[in-house]
C-alpha cells in the first residue's frame, strides 16, 4: 500500500485507510476545537475571579458605611431621648412613658428600614454580579 491509500495487490483504495484518515482529521478538528474551548473558559473563569475581587473591595466597602452611619444614628437618637428627658416634662411620668413609647417604634421603625436596606443593597450587589 501506498501513500495514497492504493493497495499494492490489486492496484484500490483500500477502505480502511480511507476510513482511517478520514477520522484521524476528524479527531484533529475536535481537538483544536476543545482547545479553543477550553482556552475561552480559562478566560471567563479569570474574569470571574477578577469580578469577585472587586466586588469583595465594594461589599467591604459599603458595610464600613452601613456600620458609620448606623453608629451615627444611634449616637443621635441616644441624644434624642436624652434631650427629651431633661426637659421641664420629667415631673409628668404619663407624658414621659408616651414619648418612651413613641421613640421605641420609631427606633423599631428605623431598624426595619435599615435592616431592607441592607438586605436590598446585599441582594442588588450580588444579583447585578450573577
Amino acid at each position: 500500500m501506498n501513500e495514497a491509500g492504493i493497495c499494492p495487490n490489486t492496484g484500490q483504495l483500500c477502505k480502511e485507510v480511507i476510513e482511517l484518515k478520514t477520522k484521524v482529521e476528524h479527531i484533529e478538528k475536535s481537538q483544536e476545537a476543545t482547545k479553543q474551548d477550553v482556552n475561552e473558559i480559562k478566560d471567563s473563569i479569570r474574569e470571574v475571579v477578577e469580578f469577585q475581587g472587586g466586588t469583595k473591595v465594594y461589599v467591604s466597602e459599603i458595610k464600613q458605611q452601613i456600620t458609620t452611619l448606623e453608629t451615627r444614628l444611634f449616637t443621635f437618637m441616644n441624644d434624642l431621648v436624652k434631650n427629651l428627658t431633661t426637659n421641664n416634662e420629667k415631673a409628668d411620668d404619663t407624658a414621659a412613658k408616651e414619648r418612651q413609647k413613641s421613640m421605641d417604634r420609631w427606633i423599631d421603625l428605623l431598624k426595619w428600614v435599615l435592616g431592607c436596606t441592607i438586605v436590598a443593597i446585599i441582594a442588588y450587589i450580588f444579583g447585578k454580579g450573577m
